[in-house]
């Protein structure tokens, strides 16, 4: 369904949310992988199972960094975060489209809206969740994912700094 590094998620906190999320994702192209999130205090560590080189990311959203934590080499980065409001203001004509349907789902004990972006023709179906912080994809706060370029599936450019949150993408 989606690449690794362009789901994983990571949060602008909105409101006092504190808690462990576990995802999975699923490309059809071998093992789902899991990805462990929690949010606690206004950080948020990112761990992907089975990583050996990479011990995952811990996003202190007061400061805009990333800390980066390479396990095998016993060593950290820290990096600035991107602005992705911003960068989500900067969007060209012919990016992704973001459409509220009002069809809406219990997920996970929360209120779940379905919305439809649409890129070149393509659509995508997201699940979004009010009150648990903006989202912002792997690749807008790993500089080594390409963070400078706002990257990241057309999808979750049109997310940038909406205060929604995807369940089911």
């Amino acid at each position: 369904l989606l690449a690794l590094w362009l789901l994983a998620p990571a949060a602008l906190l909105a409101a006092p949310f504190e808690g462990k999320v576990n995802f999975k994702i699923s490309s059809g192209r071998g093992p789902a992988e899991q990805i462990g999130y929690q949010v606690k205090g206004g950080k948020i560590r990112i761990e992907v199972a089975g990583q050996t080189e990479l011990g995952g990311f811990i996003l202190d959203v007061a400061k805009k960094q990333t800390l980066v934590i390479m396990d095998a080499q016993r060593m950290y980065m820290v990096m600035e975060m991107p602005d992705v409001t911003a960068q989500a203001a900067a969007a060209k004509p012919g990016e992704a489209t973001l459409e509220k349907t009002g069809e809406k789902q219990k997920m996970l004990g929360y209120d779940a809206v379905k919305y439809v972006s649409t890129y070149q023709g393509k659509k995508t179906d997201l699940w979004l969740a009010e009150g648990l912080g903006k989202f912002m994809s792997m690749e807008s706060v790993n500089p080594m994912g390409g963070g400078s370029r706002g990257g990241g599936q057309p999808w979750e450019r049109a997310l940038a700094g909406q205060e929604l949150f995807p369940l089911r993408v």
